[in-house]
């Protein structure tokens, strides 16, 4: 049947994403049995009656120019069930009358999953009442917890150096207690000093990089989609990571992605990367891509495949270096006992290995020198649940410091 034959296509790229794309049902379309349909440009579904089961095949699609990356996809005996059955959460809704099936219509949102909220909950021990500082306020996953908890009575600051992630948290956290502010958490004393604030009661920092910006092929972050090799969370000012990828010396390349990455393949990708530069400047993130793969001996269609894409490493110690992640991370563990009230509690949440070694070092010495009463003995990883529902999760380490 046709259906077999577009679902068998399907399943080498299947492979593609590591993770479900968020969407939201938008309207609802009657559809026969027994055909497979492109719904809007984001779900490819068919039907097929069997005897009395109907059989529901979803696979959720991203179009792109260049390549059709598609999420994975469930195959369901739908037998018996009610209208209304459910799968995917919101992600998909399925009613069944009569010989018709009416299936809502997804489209792709602007959506990012918040990690170990929770466990950031139980870390921060918030009340209501409360003054938090969310240094990464991204798209409002965190922060939106944190309202709840703290209540009307509370007060939120929200910081991010994305103009754009401040315009949709904007969106998502209404409210007179909550102000937000454009900038690197580096400068959070004076953003609350311009808001008259001297201390308060807790501090996030999530330093991980909101989902929209690594889809976004504009914006430089993914070496899964061409586009402009940017990286800059601001991109009104400083230098790109293509001036970065085309200037920096093969020696400090080396040691940086050895250092801040933990890539085993340091010196072969920096040196092909020189090479490379010397014939042809490198301006976009397939160029790079390419040669990061030659450099580790993959394939474009198996590093595709792979459990961690072998240009990972790279672009995330490129996005570090772009944006002076470390740097501006210092600061902030330097300033912490400082802004936080005497029993208030500060969170990290690290996706890097680097930058967790850093918060943990820094909280351990402030607490052999009295700034900190008590520190997290050991990093709080996410559940295996989380992790299904969210891989981006697997790497993420929570660190928390009360103050003394």
């Amino acid at each position: 049947m046709l259906i077999g034959q577009v679902l068998l296509l399907l399943l080498e790229a299947i492979r593609l994403l590591d993770e479900l794309l968020d969407f939201g049902i938008s309207a609802a379309l009657e559809l026969p049995f027994e055909m497979p349909h492109l719904v809007g440009d984001f779900l490819l579904l068919g039907a097929e009656r069997v005897g009395l089961e109907l059989r529901i095949a979803a696979f959720f699609i991203r179009l792109q120019p260049r390549i059709h990356q598609v999420g994975r996809g469930n195959a369901l005996d739908a037998r018996g069930f009610a209208d209304g059955f459910r799968i995917f959460a919101e992600e998909l809704w399925v009613q069944h009358s009569g010989r018709t099936v009416y299936i809502g219509i997804v489209k792709r949102e602007v959506r990012h999953l918040p990690v170990m909220v929770q466990e950031v909950m139980a870390a921060l021990k918030l009340r209501e009442g409360m003054v938090v500082v969310d240094c990464t306020v991204g798209l409002g996953g965190h922060s939106a917890e944190i309202l709840r908890r703290i209540g009307a009575t509370g007060k939120l600051i929200g910081m991010d150096f994305d103009q754009g992630n401040l315009q949709r948290a904007r969106e998502k956290l209404p409210g007179e207690n909550v102000l937000l502010r454009q900038g690197n958490f580096a400068g959070v004393t004076k953003a609350l000093g311009e808001l008259g604030i001297e201390k308060v009661d807790a501090v996030l920092a999530d330093l991980g990089v909101a989902s929209p910006q690594i889809d976004d092929p504009a914006r430089g972050f993914s070496y899964r989609d061409d586009g402009p090799l940017d990286m800059r969370m601001d991109n009104t000012r400083g230098q790109t990571a293509a001036d970065v990828v085309n200037q920096i010396g093969e020696e400090e390349l080396a040691k940086m992605l050895w250092e801040l990455g933990d890539e085993e393949d340091a010196e072969q990708i920096a040196y092909l990367i020189v090479e490379r530069r010397a014939q042809k400047r490198i301006d976009t993130t397939g160029q790079l891509t390419a040669i990061i793969c030659e450099a580790r001996e993959f394939t474009l269609k198996r590093a595709a495949g792979a459990k961690l894409h072998p240009a990972a490493r790279t672009f995330q110690v490129l996005r570090m270096i772009v944006n002076r992640e470390l740097a501006n991370l210092q600061r902030l563990l330097v300033v912490i006992p400082e802004i936080v009230r005497s029993g208030g509690r500060a969170a990290i949440i690290s996706f890097h290995s680097g930058e967790d070694r850093m918060v943990k070092k820094a909280f351990k010495e402030s607490l052999e020198m009295g700034q900190y009463s008590e520190i997290a003995p050991d990093p709080i990883i996410a559940a295996e649940d989380e992790i299904r529902r969210n891989p981006r999760s697997r790497s993420a380490k929570l660190r928390w410091a009360q103050v003394r």
